[in-house]
């Protein structure tokens, strides 16, 4: 009788190790925050689309980002913009600090005339952010630093004021966030 409880505590003890082997195995090969997210603004004919491949990232492990412009509608559209090379990209906010930012200058995409869309036609482009923060307090630019572990907003803008031509369609258009972190 001692024998067999010493032999079915044996296989209990080896069954709660092969379960935890199990999951924590998964997530280890599934990866931390790996699915990805899609954030997407749809006004009229046109969508906005960002992508991440992730949520969850190691302090200084590239972070490819997707931008793209679409004609979601069933007819040729043009787009029309404010100001000559019109920057459609993402802005990339520290959340414990609004004065840390991605350098302005990040345009995956840039449009220097009215462009023509054809029904399901897109523009689309991945850059990849290096975790690389520009510091600007009150508009005075103090450099670049290493972005720090922490949350991050992630939105994709057009940067400009942009219009559908013949439609009411108009204006900054801006993704919803994507939340990100760093560890």
């Amino acid at each position: 009788m001692i024998l067999s409880v010493k032999k079915l505590f044996a296989l209990g003890v080896v069954a709660v190790l092969f379960g935890a082997f199990s999951v924590y195995g998964m997530n280890f090969l599934a990866g931390r925050g790996v699915s990805s997210v899609t954030s997407v603004l749809t006004t009229g004919p046109l969508e906005l689309k960002l992508e991440l491949d992730k949520t969850e990232f190691e302090r200084g492990e590239p972070v490819n980002i997707t931008i793209s412009l679409k004609n979601i509608g069933n007819t040729t559209i043009t787009v029309t913009y404010a100001y000559m090379g019109t920057r459609v990209g993402v802005k990339i906010l520290y959340s414990s600090n609004s004065s840390l930012r991605v350098e302005r200058g990040r345009t995956p995409l840039t449009m220097v005339e009215p462009v023509a869309f054809a029904p399901g036609e897109q523009v689309s482009r991945t850059f990849v952010w290096d975790q690389w923060l520009d510091v600007i307090v009150e508009s005075t630019y103090y450099g670049k630093q290493q972005a720090p572990e922490g949350t991050y907003t992630v939105v994709g803008t057009t940067g400009t004021l942009i219009g559908v031509a013949g439609t009411s369609v108009g204006g900054m258009l801006e993704t919803p966030p994507i939340t990100i972190i760093i560890r």
